[in-house]
């Protein structure tokens, strides 16, 4: 699971302050989103409806410079700044799912004697397991 990070004065800031409600739902809204799939802050037009946006709601986060518009859609202002890009969230998730495979043969086959034919860490060579 991915998170999202919100500054602790976010609601003081006066960006956030010249936002309407429904602005600053989709700011939070679609935070999740970019959080869930590594799109570097990118949150496509196609997708406004998804995040239950409107285009005067993002219009506004732009005007307000919580946005900025590009080309297909709008980034998060800074994004790059203060979250990691797509490439380095894709690697993290990739290893806490490798750490919790190796967990799970630990804890299921290992210490309980078994081999498992498609567990990739019963198949492998011992040389194999301490590259991973």
């Amino acid at each position: 699971m991915a998170w999202g990070k919100v500054d602790d004065r976010l609601h003081s800031h006066i960006k956030w302050r010249r936002s309407s409600k429904g602005a600053r739902a989709l700011w939070t809204t679609a935070l999740s989103w970019c959080s869930e799939h590594p799109s570097d802050g990118v949150i496509p037009t196609d997708m406004l409806g998804y995040l239950d946006g409107t285009r005067s709601e993002a219009q506004t986060l732009v005007n307000v410079g919580l946005w900025d518009q590009v080309e297909g859609g709008w980034r998060f202002h800074e994004w790059e700044e203060r979250n990691p890009d797509g490439d380095s969230a894709r690697a993290a998730v990739d290893a806490k799912r490798s750490g919790a495979k190796r967990g799970n043969h630990e804890r299921w086959h290992v210490k309980r004697g078994l081999t498992v034919d498609d567990c990739e860490w019963c198949s492998a060579s011992p040389s194999d397991r301490s590259k991973r």
